[in-house]
């Protein structure tokens, strides 16, 4: 066999080119697929629809088809799965779970906001260690479908990496959710900002409880190399931005016992934790009076708008005149305009116009807190009457996208009337959720006595309905 082989294809690259020339490589060339080459293992081993994954725990077969193993399975379990002894070393670390995607962290980092037992939003791990290569960190899967493990298991050093990694995320989250607050402005108080700088700052002094608890556990194994746990793992790439502020202090310090120096993670922990308390300290109070709140409306100012070269100067280089970036600052004027004049129509107080959806009520008793996220919102969250209108579309001109269709007045027949009325057919035919058959005699739009911010929060589902209704028709 290898003497026929060596003939038919004396080098290797040649026994790979044939495989390209099988039916199924010939034929998967699509726009989701890479070109399947043998030759190039960048796009043939890559990522695939056509191929399924291996099945983690592998399959049973039969005398007719393969199914893929339970993750129970007793051919599952991993040959090497630690189990502790009496004599291990051992470290409890409670960890503040948070989610990998976006959304689920911003989810979990409110209910620990919310609650004041975080315990019950915690992973209880206990690390051991017994010798190199004899040690985990052991998670008991307390709330487990059928399909997971009982516990879960991670190397320390893979225990180390998932802790930090969800360190910068969640830190990441919480300055995109205080950014207006983090951005101190004396002139402004802003509504909510003590309460979520101070859960902020516990969230902080929590990660610090649990470095901790890592590091304890770090110091219990051998033969530790010189420069602490940070050089043990490498520096994640991500902390790069704090690396110059470690250096810095390093060089400053005389204790030439490097292992208990500052790691990276102390260094930016003290930093989130200084960001936090100036956070509290700046924004004292928690409900703002309307005429001192900020609005989401309102512009952020800018400590120095850029400069640019004047083009129109006269001078080639453009040295001799600068002109200030002027689009931003149009843009701010007229924000600001709108602003004062909507204010000006509602007696000075812009809180009037807010509304907070997971406190509205809506027909048949649907509560706007069922409502994970606004990107989910339904026809159940709106109050209109339904026996007039189906939806924000109904009854909408379905060839307002017409290109050459000309503008019309709304109301035909009265055109003195209404000739401010004058409009294209996109915006005569928006989504608007029929606002003439909202249900305002009675239920929450009707706003007696003191149901009148109830208006407000329920209105808001109407308004987001037609948003949304209207980017899906858009996009359709």
């Amino acid at each position: 066999f290898y003497k026929k082989f060596k003939i038919k294809y004396p080098k290797f690259h040649d026994f790979l080119s044939s495989l390209n020339e099988e039916a199924n490589c010939k034929n998967l060339r699509s726009e989701k697929e890479s070109e399947i080459d043998f030759n190039k293992d960048s796009t043939t081993f890559s990522g695939s629809q056509y191929c399924k994954p291996c099945p983690i725990c592998g399959v049973e077969c039969d005398s007719n088809k393969c199914t893929h193993r339970d993750i129970n399975h007793p051919k599952c379990q991993k040959a090497n799965k630690y189990t502790p002894t009496r004599g291990a070393k051992e470290t409890d670390i409670k960890v503040l779970s948070s989610g990998e995607k976006r959304e689920d962290i911003t989810k979990k980092l409110k209910d620990f906001c919310d609650t004041s037992d975080s315990s019950k939003l915690t992973e209880e791990w206990k690390c051991y260690y017994e010798k190199q290569n004899n040690e985990a960190c052991i998670l008991k899967n307390k709330n487990k479908s059928a399909d997971q493990p009982k516990e879960i298991q991670k190397t320390f050093y893979d225990f180390f990496y998932y802790w930090v990694a969800h360190v910068l995320k969640d830190s990441e989250s919480w300055r995109t959710e205080l950014s207006k607050c983090l951005k101190y402005n004396k002139k402004q108080c802003m509504n909510k900002c003590k309460r979520n700088c101070k859960c902020y700052e516990q969230w902080v002094e929590l990660k610090k409880k649990e470095w901790e608890k890592i590091k304890e556990h770090y110091e219990k194994q051998d033969g530790l190399p010189s420069g602490g746990i940070t050089n043990a793992y490498g520096d994640p790439s991500e902390t790069e931005r704090i690396k110059k502020m470690l250096e810095k202090k390093n060089t400053e310090e005389k204790d030439d016992d490097t292992t208990h120096r500052s790691t990276i993670i102390d260094e930016l922990l003290k930093h989130e934790l200084e960001d936090a308390k100036k956070c509290v300290l700046n924004n004292p109070k928690d409900d703002c009076p309307e005429e001192d709140s900020d609005s989401d409306d309102e512009v952020e100012e800018e400590d120095e708008l850029p400069s640019a070269p004047n083009p129109c100067s006269g001078d080639p280089s453009g040295s001799s005149t600068t002109h200030r970036s002027m689009v931003k600052t149009v843009a701010r004027e007229m924000h600001r305009k709108a602003h004062q004049e909507a204010k000006g129509r509602i007696g000075g107080h812009i809180s009037k116009l807010k509304g907070d959806i997971s406190k509205g009520k809506f027909r048949n008793g649907v509560k706007g807190s069922k409502l994970k996220t606004v990107c989910e919102i339904t026809k159940d969250y709106s109050n209109r009457n339904t026996r007039e209108s189906d939806g924000p579309c109904y009854g909408k001109n379905k060839e307002r996208f017409e290109i050459g269709k000309e503008w019309s007045y709304w109301d035909e027949t009265n055109k003195k009337k209404h000739p401010q009325a004058y409009m294209p057919q996109r915006r005569e035919h928006m989504c608007t959720s029929n606002l003439q058959y909202l249900e305002t005699n009675d239920g929450p739009l009707k706003g007696n006595g003191n149901d009148e911010k109830l208006v407000n929060h329920s209105f808001l589902g109407d308004v987001l309905l037609s948003a949304n209704f209207e980017a899906k028709n858009i996009k359709d």
